[in-house]
């Protein structure tokens, strides 16, 4: 499976064990994934809709705004491996500290539109566990 190159997240679905679809924030989310061919990767998944803080310097705002506004976002980098039908991302840096460390396994396919398809195993997200189906589109 190629991955190499850069991806634009398309539609994100992340279902709860009851079957309701949401997003933090029930906005459209925006994202970028890069793959090198080096073994190095990066994402980045952001509500679509967040406040500004008003401010340049990301440390000089009110302690809630900063904190729903980080809350509303994904980040990290490391390199990866693909595994069988999975890609594995060993995580170096992450807006979560917890993920530093850890790997994070995805099932990954490529369907018939060329879009890359990761699911993630099931996870604790927002307070109930749920399952996170992400489409990337490759950006030309």
């Amino acid at each position: 499976m190629d991955l190499v190159g850069e991806w634009e997240l398309v539609p994100w679905e992340s279902r709860a064990s009851d079957g309701r679809v949401r997003w933090p924030g029930e906005e459209r989310p925006i994202g970028d994934l890069i793959y090198t061919a080096s073994g190095r990767m990066a994402v980045q998944v952001a509500d679509s809709v967040r406040e500004p803080l008003g401010t340049a310097d990301p440390r000089d705002t009110d302690p809630a705004a900063q904190a729903g506004a980080f809350a509303a976002d994904v980040a990290y980098c490391g390199t990866y491996q693909l595994d069988g039908d999975q890609v594995v991302h060993h995580v170096e840096l992450s807006v979560h500290p917890d993920w530093v460390g850890t790997q994070q396994r995805r099932l990954a396919a490529i369907d018939g539109t060329g879009d890359l398809v990761l699911l993630m195993l099931p996870m604790a997200f927002g307070g109930e566990t749920v399952v996170n189906q992400l489409h990337w589109r490759r950006r030309s």
